[in-house]
């Protein structure tokens, strides 16, 4: 029951102020509860205060995310890669965001005209370009640590990708493991 922990997370925040884990904690209990904002200005008040914490930029950027903001996203999980090229948690959710923009951009192109759908397609294209090197890694890190069965959602969003941008052979390289 997240939102009946609230208020002891926040007693025992006040409590012990130098405690970070209690900080953490509400955080996700604000997200369970569906207080995503709270949730959302902790984590900025997080990345503001130290600026070179991967975890809190890998968090609010998943967070963001997860609330469709994709541009303010890619920027947080950017700036954690930035600091931690080899973090497949990092390199999964930045190649998701920049996939998941992409895909979002599908509903705009359908009502356009022909020329704007071009635009929107060449965006989408480049968008699906940028993803894919991130995932590629992402996959790669966990297969050579024995961590096989964390491709599977990597391999899926690869063959979404390379099916949009027309690499057939690459699609079909990543079907077993995508579970196709």
């Amino acid at each position: 029951r997240p939102a009946d922990a609230i208020p002891v997370l926040e007693a025992a925040q006040a409590a012990f102020p130098n405690n970070t884990n209690f900080e953490d904690v509400k955080i996700e209990a604000y997200k369970l509860a569906g207080q995503t904002d709270k949730a959302l200005s902790l984590y900025k008040g997080k990345v503001t205060a130290d600026p070179d914490n991967v975890d809190a930029r890998l968090r609010y950027g998943n967070l963001l995310l997860q609330t469709g903001s994709f541009d303010e996203a890619t920027q947080q999980l950017e700036a954690a890669y930035a600091l931690d090229t080899d973090n497949d948690d990092i390199l999964y959710n930045l190649g998701i965001a920049y996939y998941n923009k992409a895909v979002g951009m599908q509903k705009e192109r359908e009502g356009a005209s022909t020329q704007r759908a071009i635009e929107i397609k060449r965006d989408m294209d480049a968008l699906f370009n940028k993803s894919f090197p991130f995932l590629e890694k992402a996959r790669e890190i966990n297969t050579t640590a024995g961590k096989d069965s964390e491709n599977t959602p990597i391999c899926k969003a690869l063959f979404g990708i390379y099916a949009n941008i027309g690499q057939q052979a690459k699609a079909n390289a990543v079907m077993s493991c995508a579970g196709m």
